[in-house]
């Protein structure tokens, strides 16, 4: 009777710790994003199209920093946008870009660890058009007002995302 007892509480917690490490393992947006009313679908180009249309909107965007400027009570990150994975909203440098906006987040990001090359997620609303060039070209970009943003770490940003299939503590097949 005590085996039992003894062999049940050791399964219960092999199965306790079984399903926390594969729990570990499942992708989800970064961490504390509410995606909750952000339309997914908009993209910086339908923004340029038809800017009154769009105004106000919430979205959620992704992409690499091309450059980072302090304000006054504000920092300003120029993107270069890509299409975010489903599951994780990581940007996926791999695929085509879809033009730049700017992101504009309240306080101070430190612009060292905001710096061109890495990638970023923001959910925010559209605030409008700025104009501006991009060497001798004038280009206009689409101004998000984040509410929340992500800076990815430096070991998950890589356009090549490995083999789909990942073997450890069960097997997961990757979409």
């Amino acid at each position: 009777m005590k085996n039992t007892a003894l062999s049940q509480r050791a399964a219960s917690i092999a199965l306790l710790a079984l399903s926390l490490a594969l729990g570990a393992c499942a992708s989800a947006p970064f961490k504390g994003a509410s995606l909750e009313g952000a339309d997914r679908n908009v993209t910086p180009a339908q923004v340029l199209s038809n800017p009154q249309a769009q105004q106000g909107k919430r979205v959620v965007w992704g992409g690499q920093i091309i450059s980072s400027q302090n304000l006054a009570g504000m920092t300003e990150l120029t993107i270069l946008a890509y299409p975010l994975d489903a599951r994780t909203t990581q940007p996926e440098t791999g695929k085509a870009s879809l033009g730049r906006f700017i992101i504009q987040q309240n306080g101070y990001l430190e612009t060292a660890d905001y710096a061109p090359g890495r990638q970023v997620s923001v959910v925010g609303s559209i605030s409008g058009v700025r104009q501006a060039s991009i060497g001798e070209a004038s280009y206009r970009y689409p101004v998000v007002q984040a509410q929340q943003l992500h800076l990815w770490p430096r070991e998950t940003e890589s356009s090549y995302r490995g083999s789909p299939f990942h073997f450890g503590v069960g097997v997961g097949i990757g979409l």
